[in-house]
């Protein structure tokens, strides 16, 4: 959305709303001791859920809502709720996905584009593509390759000097790769792992269920997005634009990400408090 002196991307923001309004909403439900009631507790958060997820979907940004769903879940299972609620829950997810098949498979040329069915094909073998869909994974490719351990020096990407498309977004990673190697690489990762693991390691210390929560919403998104960012670019995953955590370009996923983590110091200063005390 562009607002004439600064653009923000809705999508970025949707990421720590639908942390805080489940955070919400299940902290309420926990202290009211209904969590585990599927249908006053669980299903109008999950409603809203499908609709934000859905309207990602329209915009082709399968990246971003596989994050969404994996950051509310956590969330979820950090709340407190029951084993056997979530085996409910997941018999009607499974079910409202059979009655959706049918209009998938009826639909199927019009859901999968060419665009789509490029990005499969290049993600089995990007160098067969390497003019078309495949271009910038294989660019990523020569990118990671040619730093080696040590790298070419900071700088001294030869890659992004009009090889690889838009080097400072999604890709930037392989451009650190290429200028710093591997140990640059294994730094960078081993940062963001940090951040991750002291917030799944806060989720697990505290008792209190709204520290947790926040704790595994927050880890659970720098997580995953991380994960889906390297994993295309390393060919696990097909291409997605999902920007690294704090490296990529992109001032509202910085300052989102930035304020994920001040909630994050906040739970880590209560629950040594709560320690403390």
């Amino acid at each position: 959305i562009y607002l004439g002196f600064v653009s923000i991307q809705p999508v970025e923001l949707s990421k720590l709303i639908i942390i805080i309004y489940f955070f919400i909403v299940f902290a309420k439900k926990y202290e009211a001791g209904t969590i585990d009631n599927v249908n006053q507790s669980i299903g109008p958060p999950v409603t809203i859920l499908a609709i934000v997820v859905g309207s990602v979907l329209m915009e082709t940004d399968i990246g971003t809502s596989l994050i969404i769903i994996i950051v509310a879940l956590s969330v979820m299972a950090a709340s407190g709720i029951k084993a056997k609620t979530f085996l409910k829950l997941s018999t009607l997810i499974s079910s409202i996905l059979l009655l959706i098949a049918p209009i998938v498979y009826f639909n199927w040329n019009a859901i999968m584009t060419p665009s789509r069915l490029g990005r499969l094909s290049a993600f089995f073998n990007p160098f067969d593509y390497i003019q078309g869909s495949g271009y910038q994974i294989a660019n990523g490719y020569i990118a990671i390759g040619s730093g080696g351990v040590k790298g070419l020096g900071f700088g001294n990407s030869i890659q992004k000097m009009g090889y690889l498309p838009e080097p400072h977004t999604d890709v930037i990673m392989a451009v650190i790769s290429e200028e710093l190697g591997i140990v640059g690489a294994i730094i960078v990762i081993g940062g963001l792992g940090f951040i991750v693991l002291r917030a799944l390691l806060l989720a697990l210390k505290t008792k209190d269920p709204h520290a947790r929560m926040l704790a595994a919403g927050v880890g659970s998104m720098i997580g995953i997005q991380t994960f889906v960012n390297l994993g295309w670019l390393t060919g696990l995953i097909p291409l997605t634009g999902v920007p690294l955590p704090f490296i990529s370009f992109g001032g509202t996923s910085v300052i989102l990400m930035s304020i994920a983590v001040g909630i994050l110091m906040n739970v880590s200063m209560f629950v040594k408090y709560e320690k403390n005390k």
